[in-house]
């Protein structure tokens, strides 16, 4: 079943992700000396044409007119490659204006013209020989300094790898009274999606983060998010009071078009009591055992980091031995084929209920069957299982 995008509990705008994103700024980021290199290898491989153009027409007219023919074949090349590369759409047509004004004024003044001589012949072969070593020897300056480049940054991309490895390792096993469950697939080398699950007398705490954005930043304030949560979870004995303490802490470290969606269960075992909540956040879905029925429990509130001093509100359930509750972030519903469409969590809610006397490992992999089979993912996939015992 197909969703609109207008989820209450989607707090942006639905991606849509195309890699000419990362192509344009690839090209428009690149320092002047390396583009200098590759318009200048582009010019000289491309500019031979002129030469060709000269032994195809068979006429000689003058050393200038050669010139001007090599020249100006070269210079539209590198205008062609330069606007196309780097998106430059208006650029481009003043290149196909030019290009098609340059070939009606030099057809228009053509002069009369004489057979080639053989040494003229000789130095053209020469000059073409140069073009092309000249071509090869700026290509291959500019294919080592980018390859440096992205040499450099490959070693970061695998030591954020590490450290996303670290913040963010798959779950299992029992955390006081509640078994656990989870992974993290991240769609990139460093994902924006966290998890974790912290037990300390008499509570424990679980939850799922999904930062804004990929990369370094993103991996940074995800560190800061879960050391902030753990630091707070000391002293703070209910959701609501740990989100109050969080947010400050993510205001202060992140970019300013950056913010933290958040969902987590507080579980009390002296009363038996499950706070829940969401911010900015897709529902938890809660399996309740006695009457075999799976509820949505949604809180509509900003995300973290969206607004300081904002007012968290959370919701409190009675759950019961066998009681699981399932937490994941928005990459498990979103898919982008031919537009942008919302997996239905009903879906998610009818897998649960049907594999809940199930182990977690085997409800994990009912639930990722039931996702790959009609989510093309975009985004990074992260689900966490909570079985109570007790």
């Amino acid at each position: 079943m197909k969703h609109s995008s207008k989820k209450r509990w989607q707090f942006w705008p639905a991606p849509t992700p195309t890699s000419s994103i990362f192509v344009e700024k690839f090209w428009r980021e690149m320092p002047p000396g390396d583009m200098l290199s590759f318009l200048l290898g582009v010019f000289f491989t491309f500019s031979i044409i002129g030469y060709l153009v000269v032994l195809w027409d068979g006429q000689w007219y003058s050393w200038t007119n050669v010139l001007v023919t090599v020249v100006l074949v070269g210079v539209v090349a590198a205008g062609y490659a330069y606007t196309s590369l780097t998106r430059r759409l208006k650029w481009l047509v003043l290149f196909v204006a030019l290009h098609t004004g340059l070939v009606f004024i030099q057809s228009f003044f053509q002069q009369e013209g004489k057979p080639i001589q053989s040494s003229q012949l000789t130095i053209i072969g020469m000059l073409i020989l140069i073009h092309i070593v000249l071509g090869y020897v700026l290509f291959a300056i500019f294919i080592s300094r980018v390859g440096d480049r992205i040499g450099r940054i490959r070693q970061e991309l695998e030591l954020g790898q590490k450290m996303h490895a670290a913040l963010v390792p798959p779950l299992r096993g029992k955390y006081g009274y509640v078994e656990v469950y989870g992974r993290s697939l991240p769609m990139q080398e460093i994902g924006g999606d966290l998890m974790d699950v912290v037990a300390t007398p008499g509570r424990v705490t679980a939850y799922v983060a999904d930062v804004s954005g990929h990369g370094v930043s993103a991996g940074l304030l995800m560190s800061a998010t879960k050391s902030a949560i753990r630091t707070a979870l000391h002293h703070n004995r209910s959701l609501e009071a740990l989100l109050r303490e969080v947010n400050p802490v993510i205001l202060g470290m992140k970019e300013r078009t950056m913010f933290v969606t958040f969902a987590g269960v507080h579980f009390d075992a002296n009363r038996h009591l499950a706070e829940i909540v969401t911010a900015g956040h897709p529902p938890v879905l809660y399996y309740e055992r006695k009457t075999r029925t799976v509820h949505t429990l949604h809180v509509s509130q900003l995300p973290l980091g969206a607004r300081r001093g904002q007012p968290f509100q959370t919701r409190v359930v009675h759950y019961a031995l066998g009681d699981i509750f399932l937490l994941f972030t928005d990459g498990i519903l979103e898919t982008y084929r031919t537009s942008f469409e919302l997996l239905d969590t009903e879906r998610l809610a009818a897998t649960l209920r049907e594999h809940s006397a199930e182990g977690l490992d085997a409800i994990y992999t009912a639930l990722r069957q039931t996702i790959d089979a009609t989510v093309k993912p975009i985004d990074d996939q992260t689900i966490l299982l909570l079985r109570c015992l007790g």
